[in-house]
């Protein structure tokens, strides 16, 4: 045959598969080719970039069926092929097999899917809240560093611990890993510590310092006529008309060099001529958390120390907290030191949707409930020492944690004031 002739059979041919594949294709369901485009577009996670293996595929050609590429390639090489007769060599994929490819081969990978929008009326699934981690992380600690900048505040810590569990920790002049003093953060120990206390012995927040008379005159601190109507819960949310805080103006001189002081102040705070606060009224006084102290060791039989260490920070599994030396003469309202990452991993189990004083949250006095604030959205705490002799003026802390699953730790040294201390926690609250 001429190569001619060859050419008009080719061309009469190429005309008939035209047609026979424009009436294969026409005859593919409609319900098949929407899902195919459904499937392509649905927000999977992209794979790794060496293959595209998990990426949704169209359906698999059927054995019976040869795909359209393959009928006009065997056509051409029927009618095209050497005058021998010779067969090309192919290479064999199994039907449904997918061979992968290099990622930047593939146009739009790459690209956050799309999904087109339900129509109005139309059924739609809860979508999970997205988390960006090294966005959400990077945007806290670029706020935190600026404000420690903007401060002239030279050396502290920030731990970050994101909803789906990953910790950050960054720090200046420090690791998120040092152990610090949280100051007043320790009354929330010391308030969870009180809980879970009542838990184990049944009682409840109501209950009355006259009514552990016989457990607190064990622990050295008997109950009088005068303040044995005082409730726990009373304490814990400042309202027990305790004033003034006499731990103020001897904080780092009376109460330095030994644990247990937290005794001293509860007695002397108890006494009927100290008692000159409005009971109802909320005044935020350290020795309401001295007290405190004393009821955790009627309830326990322990050390505050101890039995706080037990209940607490063991079962977190942080094992470098301590309460001990300077600081740990403030105790149960004042007294502990822990890593910036120890502390959040403390409020991230403490504060879990499930804990107890979660599912039935605690009563509170202008937001203050049993050792921290909470506002229905967050749970925070800050803690302060300020002291002229201290190296650094002093030093601070605060965490928050956001009820979304975020939750931050932060210490630093220097006495910052509230207000100064406020735009920090404002700019993090924007960002949870």
């Amino acid at each position: 045959m001429t190569f001619l002739s060859r050419g008009i059979v080719a061309l009469i041919a190429a005309v008939f598969i035209f047609l026979v594949a424009n009436l294969y294709v026409s005859g593919v369901p409609e319900t098949e080719m929407n899902g195919f485009e459904l499937a392509a577009i649905a927000p999977e996670t992209a794979p790794a970039p060496e293959t595209l293996t998990d990426f949704p595929s169209a359906p698999a050609p059927s054995e019976d069926a040869p795909g359209i590429g393959m009928v006009l390639s065997q056509l051409f090489f029927a009618v095209m092929g050497p005058e021998n007769g010779a067969a090309p060599t192919q290479v064999a994929i199994a039907p449904g097999q997918v061979q992968s490819q290099p990622l930047g081969q593939v146009a739009g990978i790459g690209t956050p899917p799309t999904i087109a929008p339900p129509s109005a009326g139309g059924p739609r699934g809860e979508v999970a809240r997205a988390v960006a981690a090294s966005a959400d992380y990077d945007a806290m600690a670029e706020a935190w560093r600026g404000w420690m900048q903007a401060n002239e505040i030279e050396t502290g810590a920030m731990a970050v611990i994101l909803p789906d569990g990953t910790e950050y920790g960054t720090g200046m002049g420090r690791t998120a890993d040092d152990v610090r003093p949280v100051m007043s953060m320790s009354k929330t120990i010391t308030g969870l510590c009180v809980d879970q206390l009542l838990i184990e012995t049944g009682l409840g927040w109501d209950t009355t310092l006259g009514d552990i008379a016989s457990q607190m005159s064990a622990a050295g601190l008997t109950p009088r006529p005068w303040n044995e109507h005082i409730t726990l819960l009373s304490l814990a949310t400042h309202t027990s008309g305790l004033a003034p805080d006499l731990t103020q103006s001897n904080m780092a001189r009376d109460t330095h060099g030994a644990l247990g002081l937290h005794r001293r102040w509860a007695a002397a705070a108890l006494q009927e001529d100290a008692i000159t606060g409005t009971p109802g009224t909320y005044f935020y006084n350290n020795t309401n958390y001295a007290v405190l102290g004393v009821v955790v060791e009627a309830l326990s039989g322990q050390s505050y120390a101890q039995a706080c260490m037990d209940r607490i920070v063991t079962p977190v599994g942080i094992t470098d907290a301590v309460i001990q030396g300077r600081f740990g003469s403030l105790s149960s309202y004042a007294g502990w030191e822990i890593s910036a990452m120890d502390y959040a991993r403390l409020a991230r189990h403490w504060f879990a949707p499930d804990q107890p004083h979660m599912v039935n949250p605690r009563m509170d006095a202008d937001g203050y409930s049993i050792g921290y604030y909470d506002n229905g959205e967050s749970i925070r705490h800050t803690g302060r020492f300020c002291r002229s002799s201290h190296p650094t003026g002093g030093v601070s802390s605060l965490f928050i944690h956001d009820l979304n699953g975020t939750t931050i730790s932060i210490n630093w040294d220097a006495c910052t004031q509230p207000a100064v201390r406020r735009v920090l926690i404002d700019q993090l609250l924007e960002l949870l």
